[in-house]
């Protein structure tokens, strides 16, 4: 349109206005877009916690959790639509996060205890094989243990009978001193699976 026409500077301040419009509309779509992608994202952490928590990754359920409560704190109050959606679900995901913080340290806990444990039982033959629970060590001897060192021990003569005491005594004090440590009960199984001693991390039951 020829500037010189008297219909030009109406033009001009139409499609003046219809750019202003459109840049109001296209920020309200990037707001609206921003918020729908980020509480779907907060929805998509959640489900990924809960499959980490299905495989006892608990650290890594930790994290997932804390990205979902992330996500929906940056849901804004002025979103009718999804605000109090995410709010609903806010104490649920905080709860859910601390329960796999408990979690996670408990884990990092056992890993500690089974590396402890694997250092106690190696040796040639292999003295021992373990199963670590936060309620419970249950350590089971070889019975290539059994054979080589308290049969040994039994039948030997004196001076293998002390060896094998010596042997005995040192594994004991070891596997007290992971328990201690871990303040988790133990107790000791034969070859059989017959329990042969425990040991209370307090020293109140005894020990083995």
């Amino acid at each position: 349109m020829p500037r010189t026409t008297t219909a030009y500077p109406e033009a001009v301040a139409l499609i003046s206005r219809y750019e202003s419009e459109l840049s109001i509309n296209q920020g309200q779509q990037s707001k609206e877009g921003f918020i729908v992608n980020t509480y779907q994202a907060g929805l998509a952490s959640a489900e990924a916690a809960k499959v980490s928590e299905f495989k006892n990754e608990w650290e890594d359920a930790r994290d997932h959790w804390k990205a979902a409560l992330a996500s929906m704190g940056q849901v804004p109050e002025s979103s009718s639509a999804y605000f109090p959606q995410a709010q609903g679900l806010m104490p649920e995901y905080t709860y859910a996060l601390q329960q796999a913080e408990q979690k996670a340290q408990q884990f990092a806990k056992l890993r500690d205890v089974e590396r402890d444990l694997a250092k106690v039982c190696q040796g040639t033959p292999l003295i021992c094989t373990y199963e670590a629970t936060p309620q419970l060590l249950a350590v089971t001897l070889t019975l290539d243990y059994e054979r080589a060192v308290l049969t040994a021990g039994s039948v030997g003569d004196e001076q293998s009978r002390i060896g094998a005491l010596n042997h005995v005594h040192a594994l004991e004090t070891a596997l007290e001193t992971v328990s201690n440590a871990a303040q988790i009960p133990l107790e000791l199984y034969d070859p059989d699976g017959v329990m042969v001693g425990m040991h209370q991390p307090r020293g109140t039951l005894g020990a083995i």
